[in-house]
């Protein structure tokens, strides 16, 4: 791949380690500090742009979502030592939202009062003494017949068939290997060389692809995206889209669960597959779905000891019907709380693995404007499109779980259609070879009633009725829907009944939720789901704006004469 021969090594301090492996090897599985709990938080998510701010030693934490590719102390910021954490504890009935409307703090006087402390009291971020000079970033201008964003299955098959009909072709990934997710799921595959193996044919090919290189946005009406390790600035002038960013996990609904060393699928097979990391020995897993294959096969390999919710699975203890489940744990998880069978049971562990509800990575595609509908069984917001990737926009075209199905024919069969449309776009006659694969795709879709049946909701632009949701929880209060500005259920429910509106933008703005590091990429399917399934709302449109970028990034890397654009 483009600036690197070989599969690259991992960006991040600790000598050239990724950030989150190097606090895990020494022990460390938290980050900040929820004023509401008076504990601090776990990352949940491994995620590029993961807004987890972690402690590196006691009184300083760092942040990857700034420092992906930084030394370890370059952006720290301190704890709440033990006098701000007894004022949290006495100011715990207003960190609640709608807090602030109580008494003493809806005084003029309360407010002047509440603000000094609170200024003490968060962990503002402040950097450390040690301080580098840094390079500037380079300006460099694309103008490829075909832009890919995403590297992953779908992306790289999309390349290829772009490749093969001549198309010049820029395929772009966030993270620093090809393959996306599916080296993590696919057991006959577990280190992805096949399509490793696959994106060198695509070089060969004429292609370009570059990795640890975000598509942000559009930025003064050009797209644009950013090395964060070569430090490049790209301005992109392309001809025809296609995004194949696929899909993430967000936590279940469940009470307990922002402890840390509590994490997703994603996140323990990337752990495990990517970086050797084996030091979790006994292991509470909660889902059902095709991924359990794949975690089964790792535990077996590895020895661990593990508990599955949820679901059944030979060879290991399985609850797989439960009334309900709690996570619990002092400064971390430690064990699990279960209502089976009419009996309160106590599972321990030193990790517990949800398999999370699986959602569209929209966010690139909600920031052009295209239709996105709300599917609850395709997992969230899917951008309008027919069966060959087609979009609003005539130049866009979409391939892989981005639209809602997460099968791997599928990711490869929508990625060779969108490369060939593509072609068809810009003049190519590629209809023969295209109505083959469009074909293959139908008979596939005719196989899985499931997914028929969602996919033609989505093509009619009909939304899904409201499910009923299995309620995991007890106490709404104890459920964490934004972790990042610890937002719960009870939070939401009082913010609609103050309201008396469940529009999400005054929701927004009254509670919180939205408004974290992440810009809602964790919590916003999490609150339409709940105002969905709970409520029995009716999500049409989206409201929440969705602005470049998509991961911040260093404010200098767009200061570029515009004589060069």
């Amino acid at each position: 791949m483009s600036g690197n021969e070989d599969p690259p090594p991992p960006p991040g301090g600790g000598g050239g380690k990724p950030l989150l492996l190097t606090l895990i090897e020494n022990g460390i599985f938290r980050y900040g500090y929820s004023l509401r709990y008076l504990r601090p938080r776990g990352f949940n998510i491994a995620e590029v742009w993961s807004p987890d701010r972690i402690d590196v030693e006691p009184g300083f934490s760092v942040n990857p979502y700034i420092a992906q590719n930084t030394d370890i102390d370059k952006f720290m910021v301190r704890t709440p030592d033990k006098l701000i954490k007894l004022g949290n504890r006495l100011a715990t009935p207003y960190v609640k939202v709608g807090g602030y409307d109580k008494f003493p703090f809806n005084t003029w006087l309360g407010w002047s009062i509440a603000l000094r402390y609170w200024k003490k009291a968060i962990p503002w971020p402040k950097p450390s003494s040690y301080v580098k000079e840094e390079a500037p970033y380079r300006l460099e201008k694309l103008e490829p017949d075909v832009l890919i964003v995403g590297g992953g299955i779908s992306g790289l098959h999309a390349a290829l068939s772009a490749s093969q009909l001549k198309l010049k072709t820029v395929v772009l990934e966030m993270d620093y290997w090809v393959g996306g997710r599916y080296p993590l799921v696919n057991k006959d595959d577990p280190d992805g060389s096949s399509l490793y193996n696959l994106a060198k044919t695509v070089e060969r090919l004429g292609a370009k692809i570059l990795v640890n290189t975000v598509f942000q946005g559009f930025h003064s009406d050009h797209p644009y995206a950013i090395d964060w390790r070569r430090r490049i600035t790209y301005i992109l002038n392309p001809k025809v889209i296609i995004f194949a960013t696929g899909h993430y996990e967000v936590p279940p609904l469940i009470e307990g669960i922002d402890l840390p060393k509590s994490v997703p699928f994603y996140t323990y097979a990337k752990l495990v597959k990517r970086f050797g990391v084996k030091r979790f020995r006994r292991i509470v897993v909660y889902g059902r779905d095709e991924r359990l294959e794949s975690l089964k096969s790792i535990f077996e390999r590895l020895g661990v000891e593990a508990v599955f919710i949820g679901s059944d699975v030979e060879g290991f203890t399985s609850y797989p019907d439960f009334d309900y489940i709690k996570l619990l744990g002092r400064e971390a998880f430690e064990y699990m709380e279960i209502e089976y069978e009419g009996k309160m049971e106590r599972i321990k562990g030193d990790l517990f693995i949800y398999l999370g509800d699986r959602v569209a990575n929209s966010w690139l595609t909600l920031q052009m404007g295209i239709t996105h509908l709300f599917i609850d069984g395709l997992g969230g917001y899917i951008p309008w499109h027919d069966i060959e990737g087609s979009t609003e926009r005539e130049n866009v075209f979409i391939a892989g779980s981005l639209g809602g199905v997460y099968n791997f024919d599928y990711d490869v069969l929508t990625g060779i259609v969108a490369g060939l449309k593509a072609g068809e776009y810009l003049g190519l006659d590629v209809d023969e070879k295209m109505s083959q694969f469009i074909l293959q795709i139908r008979e596939m879709l005719d196989r899985d009633e499931w997914a028929d049946k969602l996919f033609g909701s989505l093509f009619r632009r009909e939304n899904v009725y409201p499910s009923k949701d299995a309620k995991l929880y007890k106490d709404k209060s104890k459920v964490i829907l934004c972790s990042c500005t610890d937002v719960s259920l009870e939070d939401i429910d009082h913010s609609i009944e103050r309201l008396r509106t469940h529009d999400i933008e005054l929701l927004k703005r009254y509670s919180g939720v939205l408004t974290g590091r992440c810009q809602g990429k964790l919590c916003l399917y999490n609150l339409h789901k709940y105002l969905h399934r709970n409520h029995g709302r009716m999500i049409r449109s989206i409201h929440h704006r969705i602005r470049p970028p998509y991961i911040p990034h260093e404010i200098h890397s767009l200061e570029v004469d515009n004589s060069e654009i």
